[in-house]
């Protein structure tokens, strides 16, 4: 996939990078567990709630579970991809939205956005993609898996990419 001229590859991901908690069921663990100090799904009562879902060997992926928008079998979704490896006091990321048609099993990029290291937006690119069909594993698989199914993300929630980034990217 393209975006703003920079080529981005979602499909090696597998559904088994997803980190889910399911009600009623086992808890998958997170290889790197959240602080306890950190905020939680308790604390944070309103406003966004974003939680890591993915993990690849350079970039952490968060979902804003508060942030769903609904409407029909589709659903709007906000994702981030947070470097591991940048300096500390280093805020940037990628911010991206998400269309999952639920029942449809489709999906398309809508917008990307840099978030630069003041963690002020910077230049937002608008993707135009149509909608295609979700590949079983495919990293669209597990934000429909998030967001269609109302899972949410093991480990600490966090108000912002910010608060995130500030505990340690953990």
């Amino acid at each position: 996939m393209s975006v703003g001229g920079r080529q981005m590859k979602f499909g090696a991901m597998t559904a088994g990078a997803l980190v889910l908690a399911m009600a009623g069921a086992a808890q998958a663990q997170d290889a790197t567990p959240a602080p306890a100090t950190g905020p939680t799904q308790a604390i944070i009562e309103e406003g966004p709630r974003w939680g890591v879902f993915s993990r690849d060997p350079r970039t952490m992926f968060l979902i804003d579970m508060a942030d769903l928008q609904r409407n029909g079998d589709a659903v709007v979704a906000r994702v981030a991809r947070v470097r591991i490896d940048s300096p500390e006091g280093d805020f940037s990321h990628v911010l991206d939205t998400f269309e999952i048609l639920c029942r449809g099993d489709q999906s398309r990029m809508v917008t990307s956005s840099d978030i630069e290291a003041d963690g002020v937006s910077g230049d937002a690119y608008p993707a135009d993609e149509p909608l295609t069909a979700i590949r079983s594993g495919s990293f669209d698989e597990m934000i429909q898996t998030m967001a269609c199914e109302d899972r949410v993300p093991a480990g600490g929630v966090f108000p912002s990419i910010r608060a995130y980034i500030e505990a340690g990217r953990p």
